[in-house]
């Protein structure tokens, strides 16, 4: 990925709002794309935090929101996708549920287990 050493007078990062002249890049917009070209859009380099999911070959990132002078990660339940509030998933960031999906799933583990143990 090419980055640039000026980031664009007229623009705005997304992630973070300012256009703070640092090292950037340019993320193509899905959907722009004619022939070679493509729209973009200028991210500071310091602001992107990527991940890579190797086993379904997609690089992502969690996107951070300034709320309150602190970043904030949203968060979205696994089974349903609506979006969970701040400190309402207590089932751990890997897997978080809404409290729905949560009794759902211990239901379904609870009857499981009786099956299992009474057979």
């Amino acid at each position: 990925m090419r980055t640039f050493e000026h980031f664009p007078n007229k623009q705005k990062c997304p992630i973070c709002k300012t256009n703070e002249d640092k090292t950037c890049v340019l993320v193509g917009i899905e959907g722009t794309q004619e022939g070679f070209n493509v729209q973009a859009q200028p991210f500071h380099l310091e602001c992107l935090d990527l991940t890579w999911f190797k086993d379904n070959n997609i690089i992502a990132m969690k996107w951070l929101e300034e709320k309150a002078d602190k970043k904030e990660v949203k968060l979205f339940c696994v089974d349903c996708k609506t979006e969970l509030e701040p400190f309402d998933d207590d089932t751990g960031k890997e897997t978080p549920r809404c409290q729905e999906c949560h009794d759902k799933m211990v239901e379904a583990s609870d009857i499981e287990e009786n099956v299992k143990t009474n057979g």
